[in-house]
């Protein structure tokens, strides 16, 4: 038997152990059986599509046309270019239409506003239902597309109503109303949501004297208690030793921070709206010292799911609690610091987040109590329903198949564990790729067992193209 068939049968095995499994918590969907490998002889080709005014892209087929034809995919991302992202081709070469577009906001990170990003969506799936022998609509939402991905699904299957409620810093509009659902949402390795990558990075330091809208920072007035990047607080580049103290301090402290952002930004909006503004419709919102991310160096927080999920390695399938394997030192944007400098001063010259007041209640805002803290195992405290960029918020009321993926060479583990328990889907199913990185490429830097550590990329193509076979044959 060939290695591809080798690798395609040990993955049928492993979504077949998989729904048994699952069925303890939700009742599953159909498990696929694969007779033949998917895209043994297909030919991927590509085609610029524009999509409407603010979305283009590139739409991937194979030739001859491939087993899912009648199954589009459509791969999209807040602000990240992913026209060439890896599930492109690879699920085209595995027989599925693939779409990878681009919406309004691509390189624009710091100025998206939330529901213009849905709008985008649902012009894209509109596209796709317009195709020739599209039958079914499948949205892959990787890293920050996750967080897309389940907003759009969200208020395209419930409505306006939804995403309106006193509970929402930023209610949306009336013109999201009636947007296409999608038949099935796969999410790889999803941020928990916009908001809460910008909460995580929140450097407590920066007490309420020290801050302005601006992004000013007076450094003479923060809080050196506070400082992960201070020696005296635990901090090392190659063995960081953080006190629990600190760590409750830590968090308490950068969920006061975001509390008063919110407060800020809240009343600058107001003043606008008032007339009171110099500007007639937004200002200038920035955040400086935002690069203040916790487990990036305390490696014992976000490290282990609460119970035991499926682990797929290049032996099969196993059922164990899963670990995050990253190595220390993965940054708020996903690299590794490697050079002896002063984190400190780095973070303050180039830690800023340059939004404004629109796009930040918008998109980066959300809610904490006055318990918000992270643990080895949890987040706790998120007020997640609060910001409409809220992957778990958004989740809760998506009832679409989905399926969730994490990589445990990364530090989402935990958070995507929590995102599968508050789904509101019955048909849903969570895995994790053993070594891999956010990206889905093996983890050179992680101590992985090489016994475990196969082709990270093709183990997850694999199971998402069996995935959607099943429910979509």
């Amino acid at each position: 038997m060939s290695t591809h068939r080798q690798r395609l049968w040990a993955l049928a095995t492993m979504l077949a152990i998989a729904a048994l499994l699952v069925s303890v918590v939700v009742a599953p969907g159909p498990t696929p059986t694969v007779a033949e490998p998917l895209g043994q002889n297909l030919t991927v080709v590509n085609t610029g599509v524009q999509v409407s005014p603010t979305v283009a892209g590139l739409l991937y087929s194979s030739t001859p046309p491939g087993p899912h034809n009648s199954t589009a995919v459509l791969v999209m991302h807040d602000t990240g270019d992913f026209t060439h992202h890896f599930t492109c081709a690879g699920l085209a070469s595995r027989g599925y239409q693939v779409l990878c577009a681009n919406g309004r906001y691509t390189n624009l990170t710091q100025t998206e506003v939330w529901d213009n990003e849905a709008l985008d969506v649902g012009s894209a799936v509109t596209y796709l239902r317009q195709q020739p022998g599209v039958q079914k609509v499948v949205l892959l939402g990787h890293s920050g597309g996750g967080a897309l991905m389940s907003w759009y699904q969200n208020v395209a299957e419930n409505g306006v109503s939804v995403c309106q409620g006193a509970n929402k810093i930023t209610p949306c509009s009336n013109a999201l109303a009636g947007q296409p659902r999608a038949d099935g949402v796969v999410l790889i390795d999803p941020v928990a949501g916009i908001a809460y990558t910008r909460l995580v990075a929140f450097d407590p330091a920066v007490t309420a004297a020290a801050d302005d809208q601006f992004g000013r920072i007076d450094l003479t007035k923060l809080d050196p208690s506070l400082d992960m990047f201070s020696p005296a607080n635990g901090f090392s580049p190659t063995d960081p030793n953080y006190s629990p103290q600190f760590v409750r301090k830590f968090f308490q402290g950068q969920g006061d921070r975001m509390n008063r952002k919110i407060s800020l930004a809240k009343s600058r909006q107001a003043a606008i709206q008032a007339g009171q503004s110099p500007y007639p419709d937004n200002e200038p919102f920035i955040v400086g010292r935002q690069s203040a991310q916790l487990f990036s160096y305390d490696t014992n927080l976000l490290e282990h799911t609460k119970i035991a999920h499926m682990l797929l390695t290049a032996q099969g399938p196993q059922r164990t609690i899963i670990h995050s394997i990253r190595p220390l030192g993965v940054s708020v944007v996903g690299d590794l610091h490697t050079s002896d400098i002063n984190y400190g001063q780095a973070q303050t010259l180039a830690g800023a987040f340059k939004s404004d007041v629109n796009a930040f209640l918008s998109s980066f805002a959300i809610r904490v109590r006055d318990n918000y803290r992270i643990t080895e195992d949890d987040v706790l405290g998120v007020e997640w329903a609060s910001a409409n960029s809220s992957t778990l918020g958004n989740l809760e009321h998506v009832h679409a198949p989905l399926l969730l993926m994490s990589a445990t060479g990364h530090y989402w583990v935990v958070t995507t564990e929590k995102a599968y328990i508050m789904a509101g889907s019955t048909d849903k199913m969570l895995a994790y790729v053993y070594g891999a990185t956010h990206g889905f490429t093996p983890c050179t830097a992680c101590k992985t067992d090489p016994a475990l550590l196969g082709d990270t990329t093709n183990i997850t193509l694999d199971y998402i193209a069996q995935w959607i076979a099943a429910r979509f044959p």
